[in-house]
């Protein structure tokens, strides 16, 4: 049934077949949406009805995903016919083993193209009332006032928090709060889930009885319970539209209704049939979900709740009502509530291992902390402002800023368990039989008492949870082979070199890409987890531009290079963030000096050729012109007989330095200088390196024109291969005893990829190197 989410529709009409290739080009459609807007961009979400092109306008159908700079110049909601200018293409984005598959999400989503809206003016929206779902406009009517309370009376560090909390609207907060959060385990309570549904059924429930209580002979004919278990799904419906009905707001809508309906049968509510209804009812509707990352978490939160909690609690001392005085309930309502935050962590900690990497340990703390601040108290405010707003908008405006009391307290609280050690760990990326062995674990431990199954699989999953990860361990500390990987990070530069027996080394790390993408975390940092790659051996940071080091302040915390190399260039800005990170950590950066040898394992040597440094010893060129890209560091790998050459953004005049002092510059793979600039990689420096394989590291439609359109005809004239990480993605050469081999990540543009995954660059390959084992 789900089939058809993961293949391009072959319908001619259809945008994925009449957009092959990037191209401007104007569209007009229905926004199928509320626009979506961040401190960068607005998102959009278009349902196409025409394509306009130079040659003509055509019909055309289907969902198009389109960002805009800045914020459209009228306000725009959901139903609104717009026109918009855009650069038109196929759904794209960085393409690295263990990243973020962003096509392949909005696929799911019947999404298969995107577009760029370079200017606010390219975009109008046409006259006429709202074209479909008159739902979404009705619900964006409501959030907006709710939105604008908000922005009018909380504190500006807490606006976008309450939005999120309140409607779902999650753009704009503060990335410290966000991260402090996700340290803490307490992320989830920023979607709208149960306990907002709760409030609101409790709230609508209780007034029913109320307004029914009014007249007593009612309550003697009628079922009151019933009468206001239906009352309550109105509100909760509406609420559930206003909330955007993303995944955990269906999953807790469905289980409430499914409560009320057995409630209103006379039948007794279970958790797991709930939540089994809720699981069915959503993977029917649309199966991709079950590949959605919140749908996993938010049903194993819940059927851990139903099948781990009551474990725990039977292990707890009962208490009864006679018995307790307030100090005896307190401490039980406190045990009950960390045995609940446990149970959900065990549920979901294997999975949020697989797709974050992060664990927390303070979460069970943190939930029972937080979550009355803020589910019991900023949540039940707010919503009780939203009720206030259309009659007294003063009082509305009053529990709006009492209810930012609790969040500015569980900022406070997240950012203090945060800071303590060892409070989140940062893990490699587990196999699915190593999650699947974690859970089969678990399980084993709950029925341990109904005998030998349930030891049997705890045996099992011991030794598949220990085993996998011990022998992957042993396997890179005997690899003997080296291992290079360019990965695909937008315009910039980021390379990660595996030596031989487990050393590991960067060399630079940074794109252009926005500053609400955390380039060091979703791509630097996954693609080393993925490789089970937990602490780095080296960082070489070729110099100080941003395209080349605004990853490192995440790669520097999270893998704790042993060792910095730097050009020893000052920073016209000061010292730069990643600098000071370094030194927050006790790491001193070290210039080394041309001819220097920085890390030797096996038959691998990482040397330096060039440096600002006057070269030491008889050996090496003298210091290159000054100059920040023309100071960067010239560093060659040497892997056995193979050499690998990385010239930093070095420019022809640093080129013709090198050669004039005679440098060994002789390398079969060759990072083309400057990402593939024209001014850069002059003809003699490449007759010098003489490369069988050329490589750019630069992003995809890039302002300035990177990699040089001529660099590929220049490239083959020498008898070179040439790729780029912009059609390629990531890029891995592996070198060996038994050769060299290449293969790129992104197989469908025509490049050595899935369908031929080892291009060979030597003769002597011999059985060749297998591209295995990357998901490639």
């Amino acid at each position: 049934h789900g089939q058809p989410f993961f293949a391009p529709p072959r319908d001619p009409s259809h945008l994925a077949s009449l957009i092959a290739a990037e191209e401007t080009a104007a569209v007009t459609g229905t926004l199928a949406a509320a626009p979506q807007l961040d401190q960068e961009r607005t998102r959009l979400l278009v349902d196409v009805e025409a394509l306009h092109r130079p040659t003509g306008d055509q019909p055309a159908h289907g969902r198009l995903r389109l960002s805009l700079a800045g914020t459209p110049g009228e306000p725009l909601m959901a139903g609104d016919r717009v026109r918009a200018l855009a650069r038109l293409g196929p759904a794209r984005g960085f393409a690295n083993p263990g990243s973020f598959d962003y096509p392949r999400h909005l696929a799911r989503q019947g999404i298969w193209v995107s577009g760029w809206i370079r200017d606010p003016g390219h975009l109008l929206r046409l006259p006429g009332a709202p074209a479909a779902r008159p739902w979404q406009a009705w619900a964006q009517c409501l959030r907006q006032p709710i939105l604008a309370l908000v922005e009018r009376h909380a504190p500006p560090r807490y606006q976008a928090l309450y939005q999120a909390i309140l409607v779902g609207q999650r753009a704009g907060i503060p990335q410290d709060l966000l991260d402090n959060f996700e340290a803490c385990g307490v992320f989830h309570i920023l979607s709208i889930s149960g306990a907002h549904m709760a409030v609101v059924a409790l709230f609508a429930a209780g007034c029913a009885r109320w307004l029914l209580g009014l007249w007593p002979g009612l309550l003697l004919r009628l079922p009151a319970r019933q009468l206001a278990g239906l009352f309550a799904l109105l509100p909760l419906t509406g609420y559930a539209l206003v909330a955007g009905l993303e995944i955990p707001v269906l999953r807790s809508l469905i289980m409430v209704v499914v409560v009320l309906a057995a409630l209103v049968w006379h039948r007794q509510a279970r958790l797991t049939t709930s939540t089994a209804a809720a699981g069915l009812i959503i993977l029917v509707a649309h199966p991709p979900s079950l590949l959605d990352v919140s749908f996993q978490l938010s049903f194993a939160a819940m059927l851990a709740i139903a099948l781990v909690l009551p474990v725990i609690l039977r292990q707890l001392p009962a208490i009864t009502e006679r018995q307790a005085g307030l100090r005896q309930r307190l401490a039980a309502w406190l045990a009950g509530s960390l045995a609940l935050s446990l149970a959900a962590g065990l549920g979901t900690a294997p999975l949020g291992i697989l797709h974050f990497n992060r664990l927390s340990l303070v979460s069970p703390v943190a939930n029972v902390l937080v979550e009355p601040l803020i589910g019991a108290w900023a949540l039940i405010l707010g919503l009780a402002a939203a009720l206030a707003l259309p009659v007294a908008e003063p009082v509305a405006g009053l529990l709006v800023a009492m209810g930012s009391w609790g969040l500015a307290a569980a900022d406070r609280m997240t950012a203090w368990l945060a800071a303590l050690p060892g409070a989140a760990l940062w893990l490699t990326t587990p196999s699915l039989a190593e999650v699947a062995a974690v859970y089969l674990l678990l399980a084993g431990i709950l029925c341990w008492r109904t005998g030998r199954l349930a030891r049997g699989a705890v045996a099992v999953g011991l030794a598949v949870a220990m085993g996998v990860p011990l022998a992957a361990h042993l396997a890179r500390s005997r690899e003997t082979a080296t291992r290079v990987t360019v990965l695909d990070v937008g315009q910039g530069a980021a390379v990660v070199a595996e030596l031989p027996h487990g050393v590991t080394v960067l060399l630079d790390g940074g794109s252009t890409a926005g500053r609400t993408f955390n380039l060091g975390r979703e791509i630097i940092g996954r693609f080393l987890w993925q490789r089970r790659i937990r602490r780095l051996d080296g960082m070489v940071v070729s110099h100080s531009h941003a395209d080349h080091t605004n990853a490192l302040p995440f790669v520097l915390g999270a893998f704790r290079p042993r060792r910095l190399w730097t050009n020893g260039e000052p920073s016209p800005g000061g010292e730069p963030e990643w600098l000071a990170a370094a030194r927050q950590l006790g790491l001193a950066a070290e210039t080394p000096a041309a001819g220097e040898v920085l890390l030797a394992t096996g038959e691998a040597r990482l040397a330096v050729l060039s440096s600002p440094l006057a070269a030491t010893g008889s050996h090496g060129p003298p210091a290159l012109p000054r100059g920040p890209n023309a100071a960067s560091l010239v560093v060659r790998l040497a892997a056995g007989r193979h050499r690998l050459l990385f010239p930093g953004d070095i420019d022809q005049e640093a080129e013709a330095a090198l050669l004039a002092a005679g440098a060994d510059l002789a390398a079969e793979v060759l990072l083309a200088p400057h990402h593939g600039d024209g001014k850069a990689c002059g003809q003699t420096f490449l007759a010098a390196v003489a490369p069988k394989l050329i490589l750019a590291s630069a992003g995809f439609a890039n302002p300035f024109g990177f990699p040089d359109p001529a660099l590929p005809a220049r490239a083959a004239a020498l008898g070179s291969r040439f790729l780029g990480t912009a059609d390629s993605g990531a890029i891995t050469v592996v070198a060996s005893g038994s050769g060299l081999a290449a293969w790129s990540f992104r197989p469908d543009r025509g490049q050595p990829g899935r369908s031929d995954p080892a291009w060979v660059l030597a003769e002597d390959v011999g059985k060749g190197i297998s591209a295995g084992g990357d998901g490639q």
